[in-house]
């Protein structure tokens, strides 16, 4: 899967390194995989969940929860777009 707006990646991590572990791995499980549905992706990342009413994104909790990255799918077309990667009191705001 093709994953845009990797900048956004780096720039959180420029603010927040502890996170660039587990984030850099959701990044490059995503690259490297194939995912046909939300189904197929929540299963391999069980910790994730749609966002109510966006069924085309998915936010990734990761580290403890104290981060969050959404990423819109459009799985046809085996691409992902980073729509936000911050911290948890960051998201609730949204």
């Amino acid at each position: 899967m093709k994953v845009f707006h990797y900048k956004e990646i780096e720039s959180f991590i420029k603010k927040h390194n502890q996170a660039k572990v587990p984030l850099l791995a959701i990044y490059q499980t995503l690259k490297e995989g194939k995912f046909r549905d939300n189904k197929e992706l929540l299963d391999r990342f069980p910790r994730s969940s749609v966002i109510k009413n966006m069924k085309n994104r998915i936010v990734f909790r990761f580290k403890g929860n104290n981060y969050r990255m959404i990423i819109q799918f459009d799985y046809l077309r085996q691409l992902g777009r980073i729509v936000f990667v911050g911290t948890h009191a960051e998201y609730d705001k949204l």
